[in-house]
């Protein structure tokens, strides 16, 4: 029962901050990685499905799905965590590469 209850509770902040980065005006990354707001709601969509499924599980008791439910439930969460984790008060890398040239 632990495992559904923990991954009914991290579905749903992966959805949750799917569904808050995809109404975000968003960034020089996310053009970068394709992060495009329907792909960020496709991460909070599959966020809900998996907290569905965690939600069953927690309600029928059955660890055993729980726990193997965890292995794809993290792969994505880890993929889509490495894709939103730069930050986004950073310079695009054109700028720093090609900078102004200084006028006269």
């Amino acid at each position: 029962m632990m495992w559904g209850a923990i991954g009914c509770a991290a579905s749903l902040l992966l959805a949750l901050a799917a569904f808050r980065r995809a109404r975000g005006a968003g960034d020089f990354y996310d053009d970068g990685y394709g992060m495009t707001p329907a792909m960020h709601r496709r991460y909070a969509f599959a966020g809900l499905g998996f907290a569905t499924l965690f939600g069953l599980c927690w309600l029928l008791g059955t660890a055993t799905m729980a726990a193997v439910l965890l292995a794809p439930f993290a792969t994505i969460a880890i993929l889509y965590a490495a894709m939103v984790a730069v930050p986004s008060n950073q310079q695009s890398p054109k700028s720093v590469a090609n900078p102004r040239p200084a006028t006269a």
